[in-house]
């Protein structure tokens, strides 16, 4: 697997395709390997490419996560890779981070699609940092990841989604975890890049998600100008491995749409 050094992170990454650059943010806990599905739909006519976040998957974490920070990786990463101007992909955690970079680098976001995120999570996510921390610094990460597995996947999700996503949580530091939510739940929000976006954006909604449910979408959606928000059938919290098909179905469609 290739890598970049980027901000003193070493950040690995995954490649497909050619064509217009599609950057694509993974979820808390996750790494690269939950695009498999995206990169294999849209590499014919772009170039996917997905990176490990600091502290994820084969990453490494030699600073503290911020969303701010994770965004500016991710945009060194582009620079050393030749990337200038790209789409913009991010589900759950991922989406905080398609919107401060957005927010931070205009000029370099063709689209934005989000799925399945929020802009704020405080009320609900913040106060239930000290119960997830312990449960984290308590619990083997493997076994956390099972039971995280259990909890966000639907069961429409295929028993190699399901591996791969466990074996990535598997593979993050607590403390990493633990920086994260802290980074994304407590006392902050993202109302401000939300309304910083000027590039077209579609926001996608699983409708069985619990964890994120609806109203967190429509906020994204109400605070981007001309947003399009749709909603994938039988899809909970990440929906692009409960629902990969119809996922890529509407990606796709947005993201040729921007080309046309």
């Amino acid at each position: 697997m290739p890598h970049v050094d980027a901000n003193g992170e070493r950040l690995h990454y995954r490649e497909e395709g050619g064509g217009p650059a599609v950057l694509l943010i993974h979820s808390m806990g996750a790494d690269s390997t939950m695009w498999h599905g995206q990169l294999a739909a849209l590499a014919d006519r772009y170039r996917c490419i997905a990176f490990d976040c600091r502290g994820h998957g084969s990453s490494s974490y030699n600073a503290r996560f911020t969303v701010a920070g994770a965004a500016a990786d991710l945009k060194a990463g582009l620079d050393a890779l030749g990337v200038g101007a790209c789409h913009v992909v991010g589900l759950a955690m991922g989406v905080p981070i398609a919107l401060s970079f957005a927010a931070q680098w205009p000029d370099a976001v063709r689209s934005v699609a989000l799925a399945d995120g929020f802009v704020d999570m405080r009320e609900v996510g913040g106060a239930r940092i000290p119960e997830w921390a312990a449960a984290i610094r308590s619990t083997p990460m493997a076994e956390f990841g099972r039971r995280y597995v259990e909890s966000r996947l639907t069961v429409a999700a295929s028993d190699a989604a399901r591996d791969d996503l466990a074996a990535a949580i598997a593979k993050v530091p607590p403390e990493a975890y633990i920086d994260v939510m802290k980074a994304i739940f407590d006392n902050i929000a993202f109302t401000g890049e939300a309304a910083a976006v000027r590039a077209p954006a579609l926001v996608i909604w699983g409708e069985q998600d619990a964890v994120t449910p609806l109203a967190h979408s429509q906020q994204i959606a109400d605070a981007i100008a001309g947003a399009r928000l749709e909603t994938i059938p039988g899809a909970g919290h990440i929906a692009n491995l409960d629902q990969p098909a119809a996922f890529n179905r509407l990606l796709a469609d947005f993201l040729d749409a921007q080309a046309g």
